[in-house]
């Protein structure tokens, strides 16, 4: 399975509106649903930014995990992650009474996998050229 179709499951399954998968630097890698990739790249790129300021400011350690809340109850949630030495973000936004975290969290396994074999495919690759 690819990333984009493991966020275009996640997304409908659960009926989030988008989810965007990041670099460290904001750049989308792979999005779903009705927001636009830029839009939902730049908002994950913000929350990273706070996430760097508490750990900075705070002396927080690692977080797996931020949510911001809107009056209506929308919710954006960024999940923070690594894949070897990569560091990635998985960003959703998250419709009012609608559970999240089972989803994200499964999404964020079935990435490591994907990564993990095209890894593996690829020096397979190397190998056997």
């Amino acid at each position: 399975m690819q990333v984009q179709e493991i966020l275009n499951q996640m997304v409908q399954e659960h009926h989030f509106l988008s989810a965007v998968l990041t670099d460290s630097s904001g750049f989308p890698l792979a999005s779903a649903a009705c927001e636009t990739a830029e839009v939902s790249a730049a908002i994950a790129l913000q929350l990273q930014r706070v996430a760097e300021s508490a750990r900075n400011r705070v002396g927080m350690k690692t977080m797996n995990e931020i949510s911001m809340f809107d009056d209506s109850g929308h919710r954006w949630v960024y999940r923070p992650f690594s894949i070897d030495k990569h560091d990635l973000v998985l960003a959703v936004s998250v419709p009012p009474n609608i559970s999240y975290r089972r989803a994200t969290t499964q999404a964020i396994r079935q990435i490591r996998e994907t990564w993990a074999f095209g890894e593996a495919s690829r020096s397979f690759q190397k190998i056997t050229s």
